[in-house]
C-alpha cells in the first residue's frame, strides 16, 4: 500500500491475487494466508484480496478436480470465516458480480442446495439484493424452487432495496439466458420476470437494464 499510495489503489493488485489462487493447491503459504485472513480480524482490503484468491483457488479446483472437490473447499472456507459478513463476501465473490455461468462452472446438487439455503443469512443482514445476484443465474436448476425462493426474498426485503434487487435479477437472468439456447430456458420465465418488474414504483430507475 505504501508503494501504491493507499487503499484506493490496492485493487490494482487483485490480478496478483487471482494468480496466487491458481497456486493455492500446491502452496501451503497461500492456503495459510487465505485461512488466516478469513479467520482473523483483518482490514477490509485484506479480506477483499483474500476472497479474490479464494475465487481463483475454487475455480482451479473445479476445473482440475471437479465440482465436488470445489464445493468441499467452499464449505471448509465458509466454516473458517469469523463473521457472517465475511461469509457473504466470499459467496458474492464466488458466484456474483461479472462472472458468467460458464466461468463459474457446474455446481453439484449439494452446492445448489447450500447456496439457496443462504437466503435467510443475506436477508437478515440487509443483503437480500446481493443474494438474488449470486443465485439468480442458476435458473436452469430446479426453476420452480428458485422462482419461489426469489419471490419470497423480494417479499421480505425493504421497499428501498427493491430497485437494486430487480436490477440484480435482470442482470442474472440475462446472463443465464445468454448462455443457453432459447428452447432450454424455463417455461414461463419471461412473464414471471415481467411480474417482478411491476414491484418497482419507477421502471425508469432501471436505466440501461430496462432495455
Amino acid at each position: 500500500m505504501r508503494f501504491l499510495g493507499g487503499e484506493p489503489e490496492f485493487s490494482k493488485l487483485f490480478r496478483v491475487a487471482w494468480h496466487l489462487g491458481q497456486h493455492a493447491s500446491m502452496s501451503e503459504v497461500v492456503r495459510n494466508f487465505v485461512k488466516g485472513a478469513l479467520a482473523e480480524l483483518a482490514a477490509p482490503i485484506h479480506t477483499d484480496f483474500a476472497t479474490v484468491v479464494v475465487s481463483s483457488w475454487v475455480a482451479a479446483l473445479r476445473k482440475h478436480d471437479g465440482p465436488t472437490a470445489a464445493y468441499d473447499l467452499i464449505a471448509e472456507l465458509l466454516q473458517v470465516c469469523n463473521s457472517d459478513e465475511k461469509r457473504m463476501h466470499v459467496i458474492q465473490q464466488l458466484y456474483g458480480g461479472s462472472l458468467r455461468p460458464r466461468e463459474i462452472g457446474e455446481l453439484t446438487q449439494a452446492e445448489h442446495d447450500h447456496l439457496r439455503s443462504l437466503a435467510p443469512l443475506f436477508v437478515k443482514n440487509g443483503r437480500g439484493p446481493a443474494f438474488i445476484e449470486v443465485v439468480g443465474w442458476t435458473l436452469h436448476h430446479d426453476w420452480p424452487a428458485l422462482r419461489a425462493l426469489i419471490s419470497r426474498v423480494l417479499d421480505d426485503i425493504p421497499p428501498e432495496q427493491m430497485r437494486l434487487a430487480i436490477k440484480f435479477l435482470v442482470d442474472a437472468v440475462y446472463s443465464a439466458v445468454c448462455e443457453r439456447n432459447a428452447g432450454m430456458l424455463p417455461q414461463g420465465l419471461g412473464p414471471w420476470v415481467l411480474d417482478q418488474l411491476v414491484r418497482m414504483p419507477d421502471l425508469g430507475s432501471l436505466g440501461e437494464n430496462l432495455g
